[in-house]
C-alpha cells in the first residue's frame, strides 16, 4: 500500500524590479539546513494551497503577496510533494522582516544564476527555480 505524501508549497517571490527572493534557512530546520531556498512550508489542515503560499511568505518575510499563480508541482522527497507558486510583491511599499531563517535577499536573474552555480549543494526548489528562470 502506497502511503499518502504530505503537500508543501514553494513560492517564487518576484518584486517590482523583477528580482527573485531567496531565503537562507538556518539550523532550526529539519531539511535544507543552512541552504538557500525558496520561501515555503507545509499546507495546514483544510488550508487552500494559495492561502498556504500567502501565509508562508508573510510568516517568513512580513511581505504581503499578490497575483499568486501556480506554476508547477514536483516530488520533493519520499514523504513530500510540493506545489510551486509565483507571487508578486511591491517592496517599495513594505519593509521585509526576517521571520525565520538566517537571511532574506532579493537577487537579479543574473545574480540568482551566479549563486546557484556557486553552491556546493542543490535542492529541488533551487532546481525548479533554475528551470523557471531559464
Amino acid at each position: 500500500m502506497q502511503k499518502t505524501k504530505k503537500i508543501g508549497v514553494g513560492i517564487i517571490v518576484i518584486d517590482q524590479n523583477e528580482n527573485f527572493l531567496l531565503h537562507l534557512r538556518d539550523g532550526n530546520t529539519p531539511i535544507m539546513t543552512n541552504q538557500w531556498s525558496l520561501v515555503g512550508g507545509s499546507i495546514e489542515k483544510d488550508e487552500a494551497p494559495e492561502k498556504a503560499a500567502e501565509r508562508e511568505v508573510f510568516e517568513e518575510t512580513s511581505l504581503t503577496v499578490s497575483e499568486i499563480l501556480k506554476v508547477g508541482s514536483m516530488p520533493f522527497n519520499e514523504d513530500w510533494d510540493s506545489l510551486i507558486f509565483q507571487a508578486s510583491v511591491n517592496t517599495s511599499k513594505e519593509s521585509m522582516k526576517l521571520g525565520e531563517g538566517k537571511q532574506l535577499k532579493f537577487f537579479s536573474k543574473n545574480d540568482v544564476v551566479k549563486l546557484l552555480d556557486s553552491l556546493n549543494y542543490t535542492n529541488p526548489f533551487l532546481d525548479f527555480l533554475r528551470q523557471y528562470i531559464s
